[in-house]
């Protein structure tokens, strides 16, 4: 899938335990919410792209897709994140790539916490999405 002629939506992901060398020692969860507001099912195309440190490009997943059918929603979260890129480490950051032929409501909720699990911030990020040609 070349995920062009589409609406592209760039969602910034940190999941996992830092150990603090990057960000603040702690835990940190990304939930990506993606609604379908239209009268239409609609095919949502997601690929992962991981940011290193040190303006190291990381790797880059696969296309994944899932139909959602009119007013449906989805999540992708940090579970999700590291099943598709696959990779055996406890800390991971950059973008999720979504796409779609038509407009969809894309938003992101972002929370940080010691590494016991309580949550100490949380922020939401409505994500507009691109006309890519």
């Amino acid at each position: 899938m070349k995920m062009s002629n589409y609406f592209r939506y760039t969602v910034k992901f940190i999941c996992g335990n830092s150990d603090g060398s990057i960000l603040a020692r702690g835990k940190y969860w990304t939930a990506i919410n993606v609604h379908n507001p239209n009268n239409v099912d609609v095919t949502v195309y997601k690929k992962f792209s991981v940011a290193k440190p040190g303006e190291i490009a990381g790797p880059i997943s696969k296309v994944f897709e899932k139909t959602l059918h009119p007013l449906e929603s989805m999540e992708i979260d940090n579970q999700d994140i590291f099943k598709h890129l696959n990779l055996n480490q406890p800390f991971v950051k950059g973008f999720a790539i979504i796409a779609a032929p038509l407009p969809l409501e894309v938003v992101a909720v972002y929370t940080s916490g010691i590494l016991s699990g309580v949550v100490s911030s949380i922020d939401v990020e409505y994500v507009e999405g691109k006309q890519i040609k």
